[in-house]
């Protein structure tokens, strides 16, 4: 994912559509400087035990309270009278496999880099559009439509620029105009690992760095580590029971063992009707509205 130009993004295209510019990677590819990975997490930040039931945190449910909350928010976990309930099991079993070397990151219900909660999002950066980007392609780039037994390829609701943790502005590592993507779902509509080339013995495509009842985060590779390979965040998903259970006990017993799936494996059930998707490419955040994600 390599370049010379910086994205351009053509405004008057309809949804979907395709744009050149710079491709996705490395910015200093771009002439738009070096990378920067995320600061340290603050080390005082409370950390939830595991729960079976959905419980939002105090956060979110304060902002669902607000008259002012983003509409994003209120998307997230919009369900009517009689809608299932989006964290039933999904029937899928799971397993943990070694991981090899640990960023020290601390707690990861505090680390922004596991836990995509931490962040803020801008929900008017830029249009929702697919864009094309032109440079080397990645064959094995995991699919952000293959989130759906469906593998349908649209649903692109909108799309946003994510907000440093700590400043409230744009995260200095990512140069593109959007940096996370809304996705149209279902409320409790199975949310499954997006499929990719990778394999990390056994079959199995990524790792589970981080699982609650309203986010999870997957890495293609071994390292217990957001900033190497790719790493896929999903927020508006309650995880299936039984993975964040597996989870837990993985956390709770050193995390020299974290659960692995395998792409189109269920993960879990949306709450409402969006999911806001973000992915890192050895820790920089992607243009979520990068075709090459959705098998174009």
């Amino acid at each position: 994912m390599r370049g010379t130009e910086a994205p351009q993004a053509d405004s008057g295209a309809d949804a979907f559509a395709a744009s050149d510019g710079c491709p996705m990677g490395d910015p200093a590819d771009c002439g738009l400087g070096d990378a920067t990975r995320p600061d340290s997490p603050p080390t005082d930040a409370p950390h939830d035990g595991p729960s079976d039931a959905f419980s939002p945190s105090d956060a979110h449910a304060d902002a669902m309270e607000r008259d002012a909350a983003p509409s994003y928010e209120s998307e997230l976990y919009q369900r009517l009278p009689g809608d299932p309930d989006p964290c039933a099991p999904t029937g899928a079993d799971y397993v943990s496999g070694s991981t090899t070397t640990r960023r020290p990151y601390g707690d990861p219900a505090a680390y922004p880099g596991t836990n995509f909660l931490r962040y803020g999002l801008d929900p008017d950066a830029v249009r929702p559009e697919l864009v094309r980007y032109e440079g080397p392609r990645d064959p094995a780039v995991p699919q952000l439509h293959t989130l759906w037994s469906d593998d349908r390829g649209g649903g692109l609701r909108d799309a946003y620029l994510i907000l440093d943790w700590d400043t409230g502005r744009p995260i200095l590592d990512a140069p593109w105009p959007a940096t996370a993507a809304g996705l149209t779902s279902a409320p409790a509509e199975i949310v499954e690992v997006p499929d990719s080339h990778y394999d990390i013995g056994g079959g199995f495509d990524a790792i589970v760095l981080y699982a609650t009842t309203e986010t999870i985060t997957l890495h293609y590779g071994r390292e217990d580590d957001p900033v190497t390979g790719y790493t896929i965040h999903i927020r508006g998903v309650c995880v299936d029971p039984r993975l964040r259970a597996l989870y837990d006990a993985n956390h709770a017993a050193g995390r020299t063992e974290l659960p692995t799936v395998r792409g189109h494996q269920p993960i879990g059930r949306a709450h409402g009707r969006r999911l806001i998707v973000a992915i890192r490419d050895t820790g920089q955040f992607l243009d979520a509205r990068d075709e090459q994600l959705y098998g174009r």
